[in-house]
């Protein structure tokens, strides 16, 4: 099974106690676990649940019942799924892969627009991180009287990494404001067509 971040996170979960789908998905949000595993589709942790469940890696453990709620199935990791947790972990941790985000690939394409309306996406993505920055400022300000800060490395490495991209998307805007980055659509074009034929 190929390793993933929401596939960690339900071992890691089931291994705490055995829980129903429904606990798991609130402890990913009371903990703030979606701010790095993407959770956004219905029915995403019910398909890993099987998933993992047909590779052993968790099993059935029993059910709960409640007055105000209908039985639930409850899950706990196998000592296989604690191994592979591990490896996982490992992996994840050390490798350093590619990971094709959006924005990068945009960028790669900006010459499709003039350089005033590039300005005006940048400007719009500027204050877009801007925001998120202030929101994850605060957020760690809240977490840190009453959370170890080992549970929140993410969320610090997280924005980390906004703040560069802020910084340097700043600095594009700048570049273009004053002129030193600079280009025509149909300039590019017709380097693109002579790098066709001639490569660098």
């Amino acid at each position: 099974m190929t390793p993933s971040p929401l596939a960690l996170a339900i071992i890691s979960l089931t291994s705490e106690a055995p829980m129903h789908p429904y606990r798991m998905h609130h402890l990913l949000k009371l903990r703030h676990k979606t701010d790095v595993i993407n959770l956004r589709l219905r029915g995403t942790i019910y398909q890993m649940i099987a998933r993992l469940e047909q590779h052993r890696l968790i099993e059935i453990s029993g059910t709960q019942r409640s007055e105000s709620n209908p039985e639930r199935t409850l899950y706990e990791a196998t000592d296989l799924g604690r191994t592979t947790a591990l490896e996982w972990l490992t992996l994840m941790v050390t490798s350093v892969k590619n990971e094709y985000p959006d924005f990068p690939a945009a960028l790669s394409y900006l010459t499709l627009v003039e350089p005033s309306d590039a300005l005006v996406l940048l400007e719009k993505r500027s204050r877009t991180l801007e925001s998120k920055i202030k929101k994850m400022t605060e957020d760690l300000q809240g977490f840190i009287n009453c959370i170890p800060n080992v549970l929140i490395l993410e969320n610090q490495y997280s924005l980390e990494i906004i703040k560069t991209e802020h910084a340097w998307v700043n600095r594009t805007i700048s570049s273009i404001k004053i002129g030193s980055l600079k280009w025509s659509t149909k300039e590019i074009n017709e380097i693109s067509i002579e790098m066709d034929r001639s490569p660098c």
